[in-house]
């Protein structure tokens, strides 16, 4: 109800044409229909996906209140948690023979990771899978099934919230300093899962980092486009010029606070290439 809340408060109807409008409306029949031949169906979601299908049909007959793309001169970091590359259910960046390669090498890090040592490990085997571990063609999002990719403004704010991150450690190194994860989840707007936080982090400009992506397109992150989310973010601020989306701050959201702005992302709708920027 809360994204759809969002979405009704993000189109603005003038802009909107009637045909758009009755196809869309034509929905409502297709998911009752759908809902008759399996009421055991969780149609909270489904009702959703089947509604953003009819959006994305005659999407360029709709106006969103998006702002321009956000600025491309910034850098950009990705926060993935380790278990994207080391395994543990869900989506995988690495391949399996990549993955089963440094299982019998003794180079795939073992659960749990609570040493310095271990983190050693963790970041070896991240850089080396960037390098050898990707399938050509492979990265990050699926625009289809919703998984776009949230990409975090390298600015001012970013830097002090990440000062203390871990950037290199050698085994025999005593147990790091390290970041607030609870704080940079919250800000991010992401749910609290037990897994260390990787950042990929561009040497590049974010305009530069799409060209060598060969990606066109990115833009303000909205309601609509995380979809498939287990968290929330709103529209951009409308009485200023926000050229970046924001994330919602779910500490500041649990207290209350009438502000729960969080950090400034883009989308994308897949990325590879991360070998170069």
């Amino acid at each position: 109800m809360a994204r759809l809340a969002n979405l009704a408060d993000g189109l603005v109807a003038e802009h909107i044409t009637t045909e758009a409008l009755a196809e869309i409306v034509r929905q409502a029949d297709v998911l009752r229909e759908r809902e008759h031949e399996s009421p055991e169906a969780d149609w909270g979601y489904n009702a959703y996906s089947l509604l953003r299908n009819a959006f994305l049909k005659v999407q360029a007959q709709l106006y969103f209140r998006r702002p321009r793309p956000p600025s491309g001169d910034m850098q950009v970091a990705l926060v993935i948690p380790h278990t994207v590359f080391v395994g543990g259910g869900g989506f995988q960046l690495f391949s399996a023979e990549y993955r089963n390669e440094a299982e019998k090498t003794g180079k795939l890090p073992i659960e749990p990771i609570t040493t310095a040592g271990g983190i050693a490990d963790l970041l070896q085997f991240i850089r080396d899978g960037l390098h050898q571990g990707i399938e050509p063609g492979a990265g990050l999002g699926n625009a289809s099934k919703g998984a776009v990719v949230f990409l975090t403004a390298v600015d001012a704010g970013w830097e002090a919230l990440t000062r203390s991150r871990i950037r290199v450690i050698k085994p025999g190194d005593r147990w790091p300093l390290f970041c607030d994860g609870g704080e940079i989840l919250d800000r991010l707007g992401l749910p609290h899962s037990g897994c260390w936080l990787i950042e990929l982090r561009s040497r590049i400009n974010l305009r530069d980092v799409l060209a060598e992506a060969q990606v066109e397109l990115w833009r303000a992150p909205t309601v609509i486009d995380a979809w498939a989310h287990h968290y929330y973010r709103h529209w951009p601020v409308a009485a200023i010029e926000e050229r970046w989306g924001r994330t919602l701050h779910l500490a500041d959201l649990r207290a209350h606070k009438p502000e729960a702005d969080g950090l400034p992302e883009a989308i994308i709708d897949q990325l590879s290439g991360f070998t170069k920027g």
